[in-house]
C-alpha cells in the first residue's frame, strides 16, 4: 500500500496524469479488465445529461434500498468529503476502503497513466464487486460516450436532460451534445430521456442500437397536485406519491428506470412512496430553515439556473432574494445570471479559492456588461459574512449558487 491517508492518495492520484480531463475509455479500460471489474454481476443503471443526474441516482438508490436491495451509487462531484462519491446501502465508503482500492489500482496501472476521475471511478466498481451488491447506480461524469463510467454495460440507461456546458469536449450544438450523451445507450436496452424537445441524435443512436427509447411525456411523465403528485408510465399510474425535496421531473425519471427494472429487481408501491418521502440530496435546492432562511444550490450552468428560478419562485416569491454567487471562470456566467434578470433582488459576489475560479475583475466584467448591480468581495466567503451581518428583516432569503465549490466553501462556514 502506497499511502495509509486518504488526502496523500488523493494527492498523488492528482497529480499522476498530465491533464485533469482526457476522455477516452482505452486507459481506464485497460486497468478494469486487469481488475476483472467488466464482467457483471448485477444490474446497473448509467445516469447522463446535463442537469439531474445527482437526483436520479439518489431517487432510484433510495428507492431500492427501501425495498431491500443491496445497492452501490456513483457519483461526481462530491460537497464536502471525497467519500460521498462512493456510497454502499447508503453509506459513504470508509478512508481505508478507498486507500485500500487506491493501493490494488495503483498495483496493476503499471506505466498507464489515469486521471483522477478515471482512478476514483475503477475504485468505486472494485469495492462495489467485493460488497456483492444487487444494483450499481453510476452517474456519468462529462459527456457519455468517452467517459469513464462508459466501461461497464447498463441494463437501463438515464439522459437525463441536454443543455450547454463542457462545450469545449462535448460539441456547442444540442445535436452533438446529444450524441456524445448517447454514447451510453446499450443495444437493445431500454434509454430513458428526461425531455420533452429530444435531440435527434439520441433518437438515431436508439434505433440503430434497436434500443427502446423512453420519452418524457411521450411515454412517462408527473402530474403534481397541491399536497402530492401522481407517476404515470404509459397505461400505469402511482397516485398519492409524496413530493420529495427533489425536482419532480427526476423523480419521474428514476421511477421510470425502477420500473424498467422490475423483471430483475421488483420493486412495490409501498417501498417507493417510503423512498420519496426521505430522500434528499446535499446542495440541491437545499433549504436551511432558520432568520433568514437560506438556500443552497449547486446550479452551475444556464439550465440549472432557470430551475433554480422556478424553485424560488414556486417556494419563496414573497421573500427579498439575496444572492452570493460564485462561479468557475470555464462556465457561462452570463448565462448562469440571466434567468434572474428580471427579479427584484441583490447579488454580493466573490471569487472561489479554487484554481479555475473567476476572478473578482471576471465576475465584475460580467455584472456591468448586463447592467447588474452588484456587491463584490475579495472572496465569495467574505460576501456570505457579510450578508449574514447586514441582513434587515424575516422577509429576506439568502441564496447561495453557481458552482459545487460556491455551495462546499459556504456550507463549511455554515457548520
Amino acid at each position: 500500500m502506497k499511502y495509509t491517508d486518504l488526502n496523500a492518495w488523493l494527492n498523488y492520484i492528482e497529480g499522476l496524469h498530465p491533464t485533469v480531463i482526457e476522455l477516452g475509455l482505452e486507459r481506464v479500460k485497460a486497468v478494469a479488465e486487469r481488475l476483472n471489474l467488466l464482467e457483471k454481476t448485477c444490474p446497473i443503471v448509467t445516469v447522463g445529461g446535463t442537469n439531474g443526474k445527482g437526483s436520479c441516482v439518489a431517487i432510484s438508490e433510495a428507492i431500492l434500498l427501501s425495498q431491500g436491495y443491496r445497492v452501490g451509487s456513483y457519483t461526481s462531484p462530491h460537497l464536502l468529503k471525497y467519500n460521498e462519491r462512493i456510497r454502499i446501502n447508503g453509506t459513504s465508503v470508509s478512508d481505508e476502503a478507498l486507500c485500500e482500492a487506491f493501493s490494488e489500482i495503483e498495483e496493476v496501472r503499471g506505466e498507464t497513466s489515469l486521471t483522477y476521475f478515471e482512478f476514483g471511478t475503477l475504485a468505486a466498481f472494485l469495492l462495489f464487486k467485493r460488497a456483492h451488491l444487487d444494483a450499481w447506480i453510476c452517474e456519468i461524469g462529462l459527456g457519455g460516450r468517452l467517459d469513464a463510467v462508459n466501461i461497464v454495460d447498463s441494463d437501463v440507461a438515464i439522459i437525463a436532460s441536454i443543455d450547454f456546458d463542457h462545450m469545449e469536449y462535448l460539441g456547442n450544438t444540442r445535436e452533438a451534445i446529444g450524441y456524445e450523451k448517447a454514447g451510453i445507450i446499450r443495444a437493445g436496452k431500454p434509454i430513458i430521456y428526461g425531455e420533452e424537445n429530444i435531440p435527434t441524435s439520441i433518437v438515431k443512436q436508439a434505433e440503430n442500437l434497436l434500443a427502446p427509447l423512453y420519452q418524457m411525456t411521450r411515454d412517462f411523465g408527473y402530474e403534481e397536485h397541491v399536497h402530492d403528485w401522481t407517476w404515470r408510465f404509459q397505461d400505469i399510474k402511482i397516485s398519492h406519491c409524496p413530493k420529495p425535496k427533489l425536482a419532480l421531473m427526476n423523480a419521474s425519471i428514476a421511477m421510470t428506470a425502477i420500473h424498467l427494472l422490475q423483471n430483475k429487481l421488483p420493486v412495490g408501491e409501498e417501498a417507493i412512496k417510503k423512498a420519496l418521502s426521505t430522500v434528499s440530496l446535499p446542495g440541491r435546492f437545499e433549504v436551511i430553515p432558520g432568520n433568514p432562511i437560506q438556500v443552497f444550490d449547486v446550479a452551475h450552468n444556464p439550465h440549472s439556473a432557470r430551475l433554480l428560478l422556478k424553485h424560488l419562485k414556486e417556494y419563496f416569491s414573497e421573500k427579498h432574494w439575496i444572492f452570493v454567487f460564485s462561479a468557475l471562470a470555464d462556465k457561462d456566467i452570463a448565462g448562469i445570471i440571466e434567468p434572474f434578470l428580471r427579479q427584484d433582488c441583490e447579488w454580493h459576489v466573490g471569487p472561489l479559492d479554487v484554481p479555475r475560479a473567476a476572478s473578482k475583475a471576471n465576475l465584475k466584467e460580467v455584472f456591468e456588461r448586463l447592467e447588474l448591480s452588484v456587491n463584490l468581495y475579495d472572496s465569495v466567503e467574505g460576501a456570505y459574512q457579510a450578508v449574514r451581518n447586514q441582513l434587515r428583516g424575516e422577509n429576506e432569503i439568502i441564496i447561495a449558487f453557481g458552482s459545487f465549490y460556491t455551495v462546499a466553501q459556504l456550507m463549511e462556514l455554515r457548520l
